[in-house]
């Protein structure tokens, strides 16, 4: 684990303990499952240059916008905890010389604190189809899928992920933060990248 990741987990628990409270609303008898949505904007480096041949790193924000968003649907399992699947697809705007794309699906697991104002700890685990294209001077080296100027892989993928947020009604809206590791055959994969925004949800049922 990167040093910066670390210190991201670390800040982002601390940032979610004083949010602890008594259950409320989330037990509501009355709904059977959570749909919502998730928008978020890269906040960290991608460290594309890791792939090799003239492969830059992709900086947050700028013309290219590294964004990623998913929809999920959760089931309840008692008063605080909530389970289900989730999407998560990623992209950068043709604007940079080095582009990325991810496109994947996993199983998510969430606890959340009670009360109006409210605190949400998850992680989500699943499948992953990456690929990232550099301007056409450039090639990749090695055993990768590649054509000199486009890199794919699938694999793996890890994303713990916190909010903060207010229930109104039957909705939940929140701001989340969310840490994104990419797994390959043999370790860590270059796509890992923080991400913050804003997430969605409604019960239904």
């Amino acid at each position: 684990m990167r040093p910066s990741r670390r210190m991201y987990l670390v800040a982002v628990t601390l940032a979610a303990l004083p949010f602890g409270g008594r259950a409320s609303a989330q037990s509501t008898p009355d709904w059977k499952y959570e749909i919502g949505v998730r928008t978020t904007f890269m906040m960290s480096t991608m460290p594309l240059s890791e792939l090799g041949g003239g492969f830059a790193d992709l900086p947050a924000g700028g013309k290219a916008l590294p964004h990623s968003s998913s929809i999920f649907v959760l089931w309840p399992l008692g008063a605080h905890t909530r389970v289900g699947i989730e999407t998560l697809v990623g992209n950068s705007y043709p604007e940079s010389a080095t582009q990325m794309l991810f496109q994947g699906s996993g199983l998510t697991v969430e606890y959340q604190t009670g009360g109006t104002w409210f605190a949400a700890v998850g992680l989500q685990a699943g499948g992953m189809i990456v690929s990232a294209t550099q301007s056409p001077t450039a090639s990749v080296e090695g055993d990768r899928l590649g054509t000199g100027e486009h890199y794919k892989e699938s694999g793996a993928f890890l994303a713990p992920q916190i909010g903060i947020g207010r229930r109104m009604g039957r909705y939940d809206v929140r701001l989340v933060g969310k840490q994104i590791w990419q797994f390959k055959a043999n370790g860590l994969g270059s796509f890992d990248a923080a991400y913050a925004g804003i997430s969605v949800g409604r019960l239904m049922g």
